[in-house]
């Protein structure tokens, strides 16, 4: 027996045919059912995946721009316009006590994001990080 194909960016279908009485019990009838119940698990699995994959992003001081809102354009492989990330402090257990407090405020002063592919936008509306830091990502769609 064969196995179904994979499709290779498989798209949500939220309707499916329903088989009636008149259906005949033949491999036409049920493969394309069958098909879009696997391309929907499929799909959500990706989504699943997709949304603990992260990246850490270094969000340098002197990128950000002059005046407020002040914001920051930086390159992150993998990121597209449709992903809508979740921001967190990029935390190791190895770094300092003081390490720790300066990126927990510096991530707290981020009050908003944009996302394009390739490229992520963070603003500070009120004051912006004096030092350069890194970011994590939660929800990013393929990273390196």
């Amino acid at each position: 027996m064969a196995n179904f194909p994979i499709t290779e960016k498989p798209q949500f279908a939220d309707t499916m045919e329903q088989i009636t009485a008149q259906d005949r019990a033949a491999p036409d009838t049920f493969n394309p059912r069958y098909q879009t119940l696997l391309d929907n698990d499929n799909y959500l699995r990706e989504q699943v995946v997709r949304q603990e994959r992260t990246t850490v992003v270094n969000l340098p001081a002197a990128g950000w721009s002059a005046a407020a809102p002040y914001s920051q354009r930086v390159a992150v492989p993998g990121i597209l316009a449709t992903d809508n990330p979740e921001l967190h402090p990029y935390t190791p257990k190895d770094i300092t006590a003081d390490e720790l407090k300066q990126r927990q405020k510096f991530t707290g002063m981020i009050t908003d994001g944009d996302t394009e592919d390739g490229y992520a936008t963070f603003y500070c509306g009120a004051k912006k990080p004096t030092a350069d830091f890194p970011v994590l990502l939660k929800g990013v769609s393929a990273s390196e």
